[in-house]
């Protein structure tokens, strides 16, 4: 075997020790003092499928352009050929780990991007809704964001997130004036007794939570010409400001501020 065959071979070992370290390398490797370009995840999805790939390219093309290679004792043969072996393999794991280390990745930014989005959501409603621009503070009007599931049920976002179905918070499409307003697209204000009893098919749990109001406005929330909640406020005064031009005017702008916001800022729960 000549110097130049001993010189591959070694560079072939060589290669696939790399590939190795970076497939199955320690974690305390990362806390060692190495270069700011070299990370992890570059490492996963970058270096080591080059490393594999330019592996399980060189030995097959050494062959080729030296044919004397061919000549040479059958065990460095077997043994470069076990190698290239290794190599495939460890190329199609590494290949396979990238794509998965690429996912948790685009996972994780995903993940990051709704986590701030909704953050800023509930900071922009609880600017516009605590004390609603427009509606006298003596009316002591409670707003709650709703949106729909997709199912027929409207779930509270706002200013607390409900999960549960069975919750009276939560309202049926058709049901309560919440429900009814996101089923007929329009505004729907209810006064007086009609808020608590079972008018509008509210559940016998509704009727007692909200027994000590007596006016509640339900304006449907749009994006674009998709109606995808309402916006709730609910008192335990009972006044006719909502169905006045003034209040209509209100109700219509808070309406479109919080949809815009819902819209833009992400409409999940």
């Amino acid at each position: 075997m000549d110097a130049f065959g001993a010189l591959t071979g070694s560079w072939a070992v060589g290669l696939v020790v790399l590939g190795l370290f970076l497939r199955f390398r320690d974690p305390a490797w990362r806390t060692k003092a190495v270069p700011a370009w070299w990370d992890r995840d570059r490492a996963v999805t970058l270096w080591a499928p080059i490393t594999a790939g330019l592996a399980l390219v060189a030995i097959p093309a050494a062959f080729g352009v030296f044919p004397e290679m061919t000549r040479w004792r059958l065990y460095w043969r077997s043994l470069i050929g076990c190698i290239w072996l290794i190599v495939a393999v460890i190329a199609v794991v590494t290949a396979a780990r990238a794509q998965d280390e690429l996912r948790r990745l685009s996972r994780q930014a995903a993940e990051e991007r709704l986590r701030r989005l909704l953050t800023a959501q509930r900071a922009v409603l609880d600017a516009v809704l605590e004390h609603a621009s427009g509606v006298p503070d003596d009316l002591q009007f409670r707003w709650t964001l709703y949106i729909h599931d997709g199912s027929g049920i409207l779930f509270p976002s706002w200013p607390e997130t409900v999960d549960d179905p069975h919750d009276p918070r939560v309202f049926r499409v058709g049901s309560g004036a919440t429900g009814l307003a996101f089923a007929e697209r329009n505004k729907v204000v209810v006064i007086g007794d009609r808020v608590s009893d079972g008018s509008y098919g509210l559940t016998a749990a509704q009727q007692a939570r909200y027994a000590r109001d007596r006016t509640v406005v339900a304006i449907p929330l749009r994006n674009a010409r998709t109606v995808i909640g309402v916006l709730s406020g609910i008192s335990p005064v009972e006044t006719t400001f909502f169905t006045e031009e003034g209040g209509t005017y209100v109700a219509d702008s808070l309406a479109s501020v919080v949809g815009t916001v819902v819209a833009e800022l992400g409409g999940d729960r």
